[in-house]
């Protein structure tokens, strides 16, 4: 199985990457600029790819994927305006969302929060991708 992993460097999002590492998945993880690889760096079939939509376009249109999966976040406010929050737990995966039923990915698997809502504008930003 071929997997486009979103969000690969958090805590979730690395734990899902060694999964299907160890059950000898093909993964290509989406990576930030900044993005910290330590605990997934060196794993057999394990690719990066910047976080880019022409490149995420690219590699759509000439790869077949199986399946996408979205753990991306950003939570604190400290460390991001609002936008930036907004950015990346709504807008980013929504594009590649798009790409991905662009190029025929037939699965695609978001991770959401368990928190209300309304509690803040993380939660809030997430529940709006898993409505859509």
């Amino acid at each position: 199985m071929k997997v486009l992993m979103l969000g690969a460097t958090g805590y979730l999002g690395s734990n899902i990457v060694h999964a299907l590492n160890d059950n000898g998945h093909e993964t290509t993880c989406i990576i930030r600029q900044n993005s910290r690889l330590g605990n997934i760096e060196g794993l057999d079939g394990v690719k990066f790819l910047m976080n880019n939509s022409e490149a995420i376009e690219k590699e759509l249109a000439e790869n077949h994927y199986d399946w996408v999966i979205n753990s991306v976040c950003i939570y604190r406010q400290n460390d991001s305006l609002y936008w930036d929050m907004f950015d990346a737990n709504l807008i980013f995966p929504l594009k590649v969302l798009n790409l991905a039923a662009k190029y025929h990915v037939k699965n695609y698997m978001n991770m959401g929060t368990s928190l209300p809502d309304g509690f803040n504008m993380y939660s809030f930003s997430k529940a709006r991708l898993s409505e859509l």
